[in-house]
């Protein structure tokens, strides 16, 4: 961090102000992760696949469906305002319904190169499936852990706990206490498992967050000329104290928030929790 930090006094001041949005956007990253990514665990480790997939091979693929998509909105937009008859009214809005859907995609149609979607969806497609296996073999470790967690208590706990059950129950009921002894033991196994997932989460995204914030605020202040890069080389001790600080008091407010995000900020966090909840559906739900 600090030797691409140091090699920022070669870039000079960036006056449109490219370099600066760019170290305000990674510094409202760093918080989110650094405050609240136990609370987006499928969001960040979607990221994380995205990042080890490769993000030069995606990038392109997104840039050339944007691409597409502009000059299909400008083509249609065009269509709309045509009036090749010359009544005064947009030959489109004469249309019905119906015939007004199918005039718009082929427009589109014709104004979309589809050698270039079809390879950029191709590129997608391969990198979504990529990020969903990832995710779907990094919970499964947690599933995994969690019910090897709950046979072993199962095991030990047995003795004690279908008695327990069985005075508990109605004697018509008492031949389900086995069963509920060991499937209660599977879900006790399986949300500590989850926790540990959570707080490992947690550890990670405090830690990363904690180094994209000090990044992006030290780039900024060299960006604005308050800072000298030469200095950083020289307090490399102090800088990697204070990421220590930082990822420290990101875990802390991780653990007493409940690896949530309290109200209000989870009214400005929805689009992410949106994001997480939809990830989530994908890697548990859809084949």
């Amino acid at each position: 961090m600090i030797s691409k930090l140091s090699k920022s006094r070669e870039r000079g001041i960036n006056p449109g102000g490219v370099i600066h949005v760019q170290d305000w956007l990674g510094i409202g990253y760093g918080v989110v992760l650094l405050f609240f990514g136990a609370a987006f665990v499928t969001l960040i480790a979607a990221i994380e696949a995205v990042h080890h997939f490769g993000w030069h091979k995606i990038r392109p693929s997104l840039l050339t469906v944007y691409r597409n998509f502009v000059v299909a909105i400008d083509a249609w937009e065009k269509d709309n305002r045509l009036d090749e008859d010359r009544d005064g009214v947009a030959d489109v809005k004469q249309l019905a319904m119906k015939d007004r859907a199918m005039r718009a995609f082929f427009v589109v149609a014709r104004s979309v190169d589809p050698n270039q979607l079809g390879e950029a969806m191709e590129g997608l497609t391969m990198a979504y499936v990529a990020v969903i296996a990832t995710l779907r073999v990094k919970f499964a470790q947690a599933i995994t852990l969690g019910i090897t967690i709950g046979e072993n208590l199962h095991e030990f706990s047995d003795f004690f706990t279908v008695p327990l059950l069985n005075n508990l129950l109605p004697q018509d009921y008492r031949r389900w206490s086995p069963i509920l002894a060991k499937y209660g033991c599977r879900y006790l196994g399986v949300t500590l498992a989850w926790y540990i997932q959570r707080f490992i989460s947690a550890i990670f995204s405090s830690s990363r967050g904690a180094a994209a914030l000090l990044y992006h605020v030290l780039s900024l202040l060299i960006a604005q000329q308050k800072l000298d890069p030469i200095m950083l080389e020289q307090n490399r001790s102090a800088i990697m104290a204070g990421w220590a600080v930082v990822s420290a008091c990101g875990i802390l407010f991780q653990i007493r928030s409940g690896f949530g995000v309290p109200f209000p900020l989870n009214l400005l966090l929805i689009p992410l929790t949106v994001v997480e909840r939809l990830l989530v559906f994908l890697v548990g739900v859809a084949k």
